[in-house]
């Protein structure tokens, strides 16, 4: 257990999420990106019971966090909308796995042609083999 001011000291990263840090994730202004790097590491120690003086501002920022609320503390804005944001992962792996639906395009069974559509020379009815490749 450590006490407020080594909290201060450490800047907040979260690499999973924000790999590139929180200024260049478009999700956070810049001013409120060195707000969350300069308090997060506080208030994430706070949630977890790890700072040995907390104040009463830190009191009352944890129980603002803990209940959700969304108040006039901007700092507790930044903190619950850095803890709802969701990062979906994608890798070239999930691309081609079997798990990752192939779309084909069919045409429709009720496909029919407007009055001045014209098939090409090469087309000999609406539904050719090129209609049916994925």
């Amino acid at each position: 257990m450590e006490n407020r001011e080594f909290w201060l000291q450490i800047p907040y990263d979260d690499i999973i999420k924000f790999p590139y840090g929180f200024s260049r994730s478009g999700i956070f202004s810049l001013s409120q990106s060195q707000m969350l790097e300069d308090s997060g590491c506080l208030i994430h120690a706070l949630l977890n019971d790890q700072v040995s003086n907390p104040s009463q501002s830190d009191i009352a920022l944890l129980n603002a966090i803990r209940c959700g609320e969304i108040c006039d503390n901007e700092l507790v804005n930044i903190w619950l909308k850095y803890a709802g944001y969701n990062r979906k992962i994608c890798s070239v792996a999930d691309i081609n796995s079997q798990s990752v639906e192939k779309r084909q395009i069919l045409p429709s069974d009720n496909f029919t042609m407007a009055e001045d559509d014209q098939l090409l020379p090469e087309q000999e009815s609406l539904t050719d083999e090129y209609l049916h490749a994925s």
